[in-house]
């Protein structure tokens, strides 16, 4: 037979090459991170907090290259792909 002495290589432990599981983040990292970004908001000026969820937010989010890839294909499936992609292969 000409397979013996043959030897295989390991087989991957993950495919695909996303995590199996969400990495979950302390509460007081996202509480920082809150902090980080809108430290600095009046909370009690309405008109600052509509600017900030009316305008400077949306313009982060179109910003964001995995949310231009999603509009650019608007297909459902690949908002879909890069919504998992983006919470599970971090």
């Amino acid at each position: 037979m000409g397979d013996q002495g043959g030897e295989l290589e390991p087989v991957p432990g993950q495919a695909g090459g996303c995590k199996s599981e969400p990495e979950l983040d302390r509460l007081s990292n996202i509480i920082q991170k809150f902090n980080d970004l809108f430290r600095n908001i009046e909370w009690e000026d309405a008109d600052r907090v509509t600017q900030l969820i009316t305008v400077e937010l949306p313009k982060k989010v179109s910003e964001n290259s995995a949310h231009q890839n999603v509009m650019e294909n608007s297909y459902r499936q690949n908002a879909r792909i890069e919504h998992w992609r983006l919470r599970f292969c971090r």
